[in-house]
């Protein structure tokens, strides 16, 4: 069994819009793999983060900022894995595949409701990951 610990830190830029910074509290999940060849498998991942989204801050309306914004999410990760090394798993390998966000609740000091009025519910992506 295999146990990561780390964070995530990001930057979100939206027109009109500023940002504080953003990084995660703490991700909760686990993933499994499966080896199909010697170079090939698959491999998932379910993770449940608690973000600190920090202020919003719109340029062309002041009166409608958020602060101390924090969200929390479901992430699924349906991913390929390629090994170029002869033996699986070793050495430098390419994964790719299907995400998706789910967004469970946000919650800010100004305003509620604001899964419902502004961050999309479900958001979908590509991932590629060179290791």
């Amino acid at each position: 069994m295999d146990f990561y610990l780390g964070t995530n830190a990001y930057d979100i830029q939206i027109s009109n819009v500023g940002n504080s910074g953003s990084y995660s509290k703490y991700n909760i999940g686990g993933f499994f793999e499966h080896q199909m060849t010697n170079h090939l498998g698959a491999k998932s991942y379910l993770l449940y983060t608690n973000t600190d989204n920090g202020d919003y801050i719109f340029y062309s309306n002041p009166d409608f900022n958020f602060k101390n914004t924090e969200s929390k999410t479901l992430q699924l990760h349906l991913l390929m894995k390629y090994d170029v090394s002869k033996e699986y798993n070793k050495g430098f390998y390419v994964m790719g595949g299907l995400r998706t966000t789910s967004l469970l609740d946000v919650t800010s000091d100004e305003f509620t409701n604001l899964d419902d009025e502004f961050f999309k519910k479900t958001n979908y992506g590509v991932l590629l990951e060179p290791v």
